[in-house]
């Protein structure tokens, strides 16, 4: 694989779409965009409270970010 990969915790989209964070969804698509146009993988995460994780979903195209954009865009 080329690039790099770059995490994204669902608990944090849904807290910024729900507090109507713009900057940092934004901010947060932008870098993901970067990552998938240089080769690499976007990995959604849902994390839990006894600080465990799991994968969602690995996002690699565009197609699939800009879904995650519209659902979680204010």
């Amino acid at each position: 694989m080329t690039g790099e990969d770059f995490v994204i915790y669902n608990s944090k989209l849904e807290e910024a779409h729900n507090t109507s964070d713009k900057t940092w969804l934004n901010d947060t698509f932008a870098r993901a965009r970067k990552v998938i146009e240089n080769g690499g993988r976007v990995a959604l995460r849902q994390r839990f409270s006894d600080a465990s994780s799991e994968l969602v979903e690995i996002i690699d195209t565009l197609n699939v970010l800009e879904h995650y954009k519209s659902k979680y865009s204010t």
